[in-house]
Order: structure tokens, then C-alpha cells, then sequence
């Protein structure tokens, strides 16, 4: 599973002991192709089991996702900023902690104002979507890349020689093939343009998953599954 706050990805036993647990923190070569080095030590030994306790930048790379791939594991780094995004999300939660350290309790100082101020940033910034490849043997490294990312997108699967994911800041599902110099993408599906919805979740499901329904409803319907055809085998997406 993965815990989107301390970015760490984590692996329990079935007696809910931890037996391994895993963040791009401790891999040197990872945290610099991400742009995050100088951050690595930032948050990283809080107790993020108590909301009180979160450090003022928290959640630097957003890992909302893990699956399956014949090399390994692959994981969606939703939102990673740049570096420009974070030194300005900083810049504006400085009155906070100023006033913080004065021993005022103040809305400014919140973690969650500067987890907004994450996005703000990123609006005058830049963002990127990551697909990282944690291999059984050697380190993590990106295999795909989305820039420009206002929103996380979320989730992604390995399709025979493709990634499938959701960019959820355009809703829409997309494929896109692991040629890294070519970095193409192909749109299976729009999802909709409801600006409050958020797509953030794709599975695969056995081929003897039943169709979909020919109308899926108003926008005020509860929630969906859809199953998408994306060769072999359909996915199901949530939304």
C-alpha cells in the first residue's frame, strides 16, 4: 500500500506487521532525478498517524498507487513539484511559522494551508505526473513522465508493453507506450468534464467482466465503475 502524506510505500503482513517499507527518501539517484535532494530530510522521521503532528511541507511526491509489472513494482508519483513550486510554497508559509514560533495560533501555520499552497504554486510553476519502476533487483527509475500537471493524476497499470493511467487534471484514461524517447501518449477514453469529479482509480478485471451500461447517468449518480477495452483484457476505472 502506499500512505500519500510521507510518501511511503509499504508492505504488511497479514497480521498487520510491517515487513518492508520503502520512500524515493532513501534512494540518492531517485531524489535527484526528481529535483527533491535538498528535501530528502524534510518531514521524514514525523509520526504521520497524528494530523496534528504533520510537518508544514509534507506529501512531496503524492505516490498514490502500486501495481504490478514483470520487473517489479510500478508506482504513480501523482504530483511531483518542481523545485521553483516548492521554494514558493515555503516563501508563503513563512508568516505562519514566524508566527507560530511566537507562540500564536494562527490559521497561517496550518500544514493544511501550505498543502493548498502546494497547488497554488503549481499553477505558476510546474508539476509532473512520474511512473516509477521499482525493480526486484537494482534501483528505481522513471519510466514515464506527464509535465505540466495542475492536479495528481492517479494510478497506473502495466498493459503488455504500455502503462495505463489516469490523468485526472483532464479526465481522461490514457495509454501510454514505454518508448521514453518518443514519450507518446494515446487517450483511450474521456471521462467526462465535470470539474467536480475526480478520476483516481484503475483496476484490471477478468475478460468475463459483464458490459457496461449504456447510460451511466447525471453527474449527481452515485459513483461508477466503467470497463474499458484496452486489448486483452478490460480496466475497470473509477471515478
Amino acid at each position: 500500500m502506499t500512505a500519500t502524506a510521507s510518501d511511503a510505500l509499504i508492505k504488511l503482513g497479514w497480521d498487520g506487521h510491517l515487513l518492508r517499507s520503502w520512500s524515493w527518501r532513501k534512494d540518492a539517484q531517485l531524489a535527484e532525478a526528481l529535483g527533491l535532494a535538498a528535501w530528502a530530510g524534510e518531514g521524514a522521521e514525523v509520526d504521520y498517524r497524528d494530523p496534528r503532528q504533520l510537518p508544514p511541507l509534507y506529501d512531496f511526491v503524492h505516490i498514490n498507487s502500486v501495481a504490478r509489472a514483470p520487473e517489479g513494482l510500478l508506482l504513480s508519483f501523482g504530483f511531483v513539484a518542481s523545485g521553483a513550486t516548492r521554494r514558493f510554497q515555503s516563501l508563503l508559509g513563512l508568516p505562519g511559522r514566524i508566527l507560530e514560533g511566537m507562540g500564536m495560533d494562527t490559521p497561517l501555520a496550518k500544514p493544511s494551508r501550505m498543502f493548498a499552497m502546494r497547488f497554488l504554486g503549481a499553477r505558476y510553476s510546474s508539476a509532473t505526473w512520474l511512473g516509477v519502476l521499482l525493480p526486484e533487483d537494482g534501483p528505481a527509475r522513471i519510466v514515464a513522465r506527464q509535465e505540466g500537471v495542475k492536479i495528481p493524476n492517479h494510478n497506473l497499470l502495466w498493459n503488455e508493453d504500455a502503462l495505463v493511467f489516469n490523468d485526472t487534471h483532464s479526465s481522461q484514461f490514457v495509454s501510454q507506450k514505454l518508448d521514453l524517447h518518443q514519450e507518446r501518449s494515446e487517450l483511450l477514453c474521456k471521462l467526462g468534464d465535470n470539474v467536480h469529479e475526480c478520476v483516481y482509480a484503475v483496476h484490471a478485471v477478468p475478460d468475463t467482466f459483464g458490459e457496461p451500461p449504456e447510460q451511466l447517468g447525471s453527474s449527481a449518480a452515485p459513483p461508477v465503475d466503467v470497463a474499458v477495452d484496452v486489448g486483452p483484457r478490460a480496466v475497470a476505472v473509477g471515478s
